[in-house]
């Protein structure tokens, strides 16, 4: 592999790196900015003669944090992969065939996250 093929190969992961982490960190802030629907949220008890109505929880509750999971787990698995892609493809001691699935990889991380 030539020197100009490994300084665009790197620039492509730190790129491709560049772009998950962003995608990763706009999904939770939105996540945290949204508000929580009806069906999430917990309803207050209603008030009866001899009892006071219940508080509301202000803690996340786990249906909350299942799908923050959800939303940011795909800029997870997107870092797993690149990360030995990028290792794969800047080894010398790998076949070119596998430096080539490993290219392939990085791109198609990268064009999954700029779509």
């Amino acid at each position: 592999m030539s020197r100009v093929s490994m300084i665009v190969l790197v620039g492509l992961a730190l790129v491709g790196l560049i772009v998950v982490v962003n995608a990763g960190v706009k999904i939770v802030v939105a996540q945290f900015r949204a508000p929580a629907s009806a069906a999430v949220a917990p309803a207050p008890a209603p008030a009866g003669q001899d009892s006071a109505p219940a508080a509301v929880a202000l803690t996340p509750n786990a249906l909350l944090v299942r799908e923050l999971i959800r939303s940011v787990m795909p800029a997870i698995i997107s870092i797993v992969l690149l990360i030995p892609s990028t290792v794969a493809a800047l080894s010398r001691n790998r076949p070119p065939e596998h430096q080539r699935w490993a290219t392939a990889a990085i791109s198609s991380i990268i064009t999954y996250w700029l779509r």
